[in-house]
């Protein structure tokens, strides 16, 4: 695995356990919605557009196309610098 597929993965990991999150109160959600904005900010900003832009195209496209389109992005970013 190379270090910007991994960096991706461990993303995309986060931000499903951020997102699945039940909050009690709307103070609680405000509160969880701002820390989950700051987590994500401090993230590469290359990587964090890259990872959008991916999950868009793979939600209206099939898996073959989805996977195409990631191998394409992640061989353009092996040798970039963030």
């Amino acid at each position: 695995m190379n270090g910007i597929f991994l960096s991706k993965l461990i993303i995309l990991r986060f931000l499903w356990w951020k997102l699945n999150k039940v909050f009690k109160t709307r103070e609680d959600l405000e509160k969880g919605s701002l820390e989950l904005a700051k987590e994500i900010a401090s993230k590469s900003p290359l990587v964090t557009r890259v990872i959008k832009k991916q999950i868009n195209y793979a939600r209206d496209h099939s898996v073959k196309e989805a996977l195409d389109y990631h191998a394409a992005w992640n061989s353009s970013l092996i040798s970039g610098q963030d």
